[in-house]
């Protein structure tokens, strides 16, 4: 996405986060799913799902 595409998102930047950090995380910024860590350490410990998973926000 360019700059003006993440603003017009309201979106300040993107990173990539290591799952410790997902986790550990309790600053000011917004993630979504709002339990951002559940899934990937789902996929680590079950593998992956036999269809989607519904995820709210």
């Amino acid at each position: 996405m360019t700059d003006d595409e993440l603003a017009a998102g309201n979106i300040a930047g993107f990173r990539w986060w290591a799952l410790p950090e997902i986790a550990a995380h309790r600053g000011r910024d917004l993630l979504s799913p709002r339990d951002p860590a559940t899934p990937p350490a789902a996929l680590i410990t079950d593998g992956a799902p036999a269809g989607p998973v519904p995820r709210g926000l």
